[in-house]
């Protein structure tokens, strides 16, 4: 992902240039420094930064202590906006995210707001800041919402003295932040997500570990059910553990070598009685190394939307820490906040199978 050159008009010429290395260093994507005499190189382009942040917003100063002091808050302008423009992003390669994960930006104090239909089974699950606790309210029409949003953090130490010193890479300096982010707003979206089993209506859950061939009719029965009343084709998704235990009576003479294959390499195949499977990652619980997700169900979603709606509110901002927990061996610290929101929202039938 190649630097937005249009989202940086309101910054100085030189401004824009470094925002555009900074943002095209960190993706890899060196679209805006194509020509044949410029290396682009990872170590080259940290080398050119430092050199930009030193002309172009320390204006020729040398890096230390009273210029970060001086200049800080157009230090802080810099990392915000390579953050703004890679954070939205950071999932775009994920299957899961891509078929299930709607993520729109809105300025700040500006309403989001979506639409869903009707159908009497409508529930919507909303997370918002550093905590994973759920607001569930069933509507019985059809009608817009918004999605709550608050702000997140993180903490950062001497980052960006360790890049301007060449002992750390821009790289490694942007994911301080953004990967802490991405992590948390991926954990918060596979717990609501799993959460979406409590949406399925009576008649749409079943439990049993598949023992008899009864258990796996009825199964199979709930996955038909689903599909007609979706019209779609579902996809089953589980943690892997889950998914293990709905393959573990696979006979493996009747699937392909490939197959065996997959199953050695990820530990499931990706389809099962032809239907397509989706593991979800497991996460913990916030603060402990309890599972937050279920090890045993299994959502059975037929749903050509997006059920997770996922907001980013504004410019993420950066602030020193400068209260009464200012460090006394003299390490800058401070904090990158990003204000964002998630709903479950659906209007489609959902299916849930317990394996337990």
């Amino acid at each position: 992902m190649a630097c937005d050159m249009s989202k940086l008009a309101n910054f100085s010429t030189e401004k824009q240039q470094l925002i555009a290395l900074g943002i095209d260093t960190y993706t890899g994507d060196v679209a805006n420094y194509v020509a044949k005499d410029v290396d682009t190189s990872a170590g080259s382009m940290d080398s050119e930064m430092r050199e930009r942040f030193e002309k172009d917003v320390l204006h020729g100063e040398k890096y230390n202590y009273r210029t970060y002091r001086k200049y800080k808050n157009d230090i802080f302008e810099i990392i915000e906006t390579v953050l703004d423009q890679t954070l939205p992003e950071g999932w775009n390669e994920n299957e899961f995210f891509n078929r299930f994960v709607e993520t729109i930006r809105v300025d700040l104090g500006d309403k989001n707001e979506f639409y869903a239909e009707d159908n009497g089974n409508f529930i919507v699950s909303k997370f918002s800041g550093n905590h994973w606790d759920t607001i569930r309210e069933r509507m019985d029409m059809g009608k817009s919402f918004s999605v709550e949003t608050s702000w997140w953090e993180v903490h950062f130490y001497n980052e960006f003295e360790r890049f301007m010193k060449n002992i750390d890479s821009w790289t490694k300096l942007m994911d301080k932040a953004r990967k802490s982010f991405l992590q948390a707003f991926q954990n918060a979206v596979y717990a609501a997500f799993a959460d979406m089993s409590d949406m399925a209506p009576e008649g749409f859950v079943g439990h049993g570990a598949l023992s008899t061939d009864t258990e796996r009719d009825n199964l199979l029965e709930l996955i038909e059910k689903v599909e007609t009343a979706n019209g779609v084709k579902p996809v089953l998704v589980g943690t892997g553990a889950a998914l293990r235990k709905l393959q573990k009576n696979i006979d493996e003479n009747w699937i392909p070598e490939s197959a065996k294959e997959e199953r050695k390499r990820n530990g499931v195949i990706s389809s099962w009685e032809g239907y397509d499977l989706m593991p979800i990652p497991q996460v913990f619980k916030q603060g402990t190394f309890d599972f937050a997700l279920s090890t045993t169900k299994i959502l059975i979603v037929a749903t050509n939307a997006k059920p997770i709606k996922f907001v980013f509110e504004g410019d993420s901002r950066l602030k020193e820490t400068t209260d009464n927990r200012e460090n006394m061996d003299m390490t800058l610290e401070g904090q990158i906040q990003v204000k964002a929101g998630l709903a479950a929202v659906t209007s489609d039938f959902i299916g849930h199978w317990d394996l337990a």
